[in-house]
């Protein structure tokens, strides 16, 4: 089962020092085989994100 790690948006910039993205910009997620991925897709458009892609291959399949 996929772990999360729930905090308010405020909270993820001061903690990693970064701001996120404008809820526009193009957001390509993948992982090794698909599954996470597809959780952060899901994830990045309840949070209101709306250009958000899903890479169909894996990591792996990127690589070769």
């Amino acid at each position: 089962m996929f772990q999360g790690l729930t905090m308010s948006p405020d909270l993820l910039e001061e903690t990693y020092k970064m701001p996120l993205p404008p809820k526009d910009k193009l957001i390509i997620v993948y992982c090794a085989k698909g599954s996470r991925s597809t959780a952060a897709f899901h994830f990045l458009r309840q949070m209101g994100y709306t250009n958000v892609k899903n890479y169909s291959g894996s990591y792996y399949d990127w690589q070769s």
